[in-house]
């Protein structure tokens, strides 16, 4: 017979881990994808510097590969041929996490 847990997924009574608790809570509450948005937002202005980071920004990171945008074609051919420099850069930033970099035109705030 198993034990019936509450919304919270606990069975009530015992102690838990407090990481767990705090997993659980940075989960539901979107925490999670905050910070790796904020980190990938850092890593790609640290990686692409003051002049290109502000021509781009960071989008979707999943698997990976990190999508950025870009505002125009000038500063898509200019990224492209600095790809592999921006890569190398990105994996140390990001210990290894960045492993692909696609890279689009597209409009940003």
């Amino acid at each position: 017979m198993s034990k019936r847990r509450d919304e919270h997924g606990t069975t009530g009574g015992g102690p838990q881990r407090i990481g767990e608790l705090l997993g659980r809570l940075m989960a539901r509450q979107g925490y999670a994808e905050r910070q790796v948005a904020e980190e990938m937002e850092a890593w790609w202005n640290q990686a692409a510097g003051a002049a290109w980071g502000a021509q781009s920004r960071p989008g979707k990171f999943s698997r990976g590969i990190l999508h950025v945008v870009v505002r125009n074609s000038a500063v898509l051919q200019e990224l492209t041929f600095q790809k592999r420099a921006l890569l190398a850069r990105l994996g140390e930033l990001s210990q290894g996490k960045v492993r692909d970099l696609r890279l689009r035109v597209g409009e940003f705030d």
